[in-house]
Parts: C-alpha cells; sequence; structure tokens
C-alpha cells in the first residue's frame, strides 16, 4: 500500500505551504499568486499532482517555463509538457482550464485520472 498525502491551501502563503514548497513538491514554476491549491503525492513512487487556481500573471510563469503540446479549443484547455524543476530532463504535464483560470500539473509518472 503507497502512502498517498494530500493538502490544501487557500494560497501560496504561510508557513504550512512552505514546508511543503521545501520538499519539492510543487514545480518549479507554480506561481507565487496561486490560489484553491490542492497537491497530492505518494511518496513510494514519487507521483506528484497539484492543481490551482492562477491570475494573468501566474499564467504566463505557466506559459514561459512549459511548452506546448495540444489545444482543445471548444473546451478552452491547452496542455503543456514541462520539467518540475529547471534542472530535470523528466517531462510533466500541465493542463490549463483558460475558461476558469485554473490549472492541474502532474509529473510523468502520474496519470492525468490519478490526480483528480
Amino acid at each position: 500500500m503507497y502512502e498517498t498525502y494530500e493538502y490544501s491551501f487557500s494560497s501560496y502563503q504561510g508557513h504550512d505551504i512552505e514546508n511543503i514548497v521545501d520538499k519539492g513538491w510543487f514545480p518549479y514554476f507554480m506561481p507565487h499568486d496561486a490560489t484553491n491549491i490542492k497537491i497530492r503525492y505518494t511518496i513510494d513512487d514519487n507521483i506528484i499532482c497539484v492543481s490551482f487556481n492562477y491570475t494573468k500573471e501566474g499564467l504566463k510563469t505557466i506559459e514561459s517555463a512549459c511548452k506546448l503540446s495540444q489545444v482543445q479549443v471548444e473546451r478552452g484547455l491547452k496542455l503543456y509538457s514541462c520539467s518540475h524543476n529547471e534542472n530535470e530532463q523528466k517531462t510533466s504535464s500541465a493542463l490549463i482550464d483558460y475558461k476558469d483560470n485554473k490549472a492541474w500539473y502532474w509529473t510523468a509518472n502520474a496519470t492525468q485520472a490519478w490526480c483528480h
């Protein structure tokens, strides 16, 4: 049985979230003005899933750090390929919902379904 941890934060501010950031559970491009942050992490497989709401400034941070890989115009969604940290070669994914200003991020060894 895998140990899975789930956390929720109203914003990127505060002592509790700093402990999570220090553990490296957020991608390096995570906007510091993100809100409604939810993280799911499995230690055994090093699987990380994060969802959050973003601002226009935060969106620029994501778009500049990731590479566009797929667009679903009718649904207002874009899928990006990203790295979890600036030195990592492993590809992770970020799904951006442009209609609801919401983003999901998951590491390469996770599935989008596991993250929801």
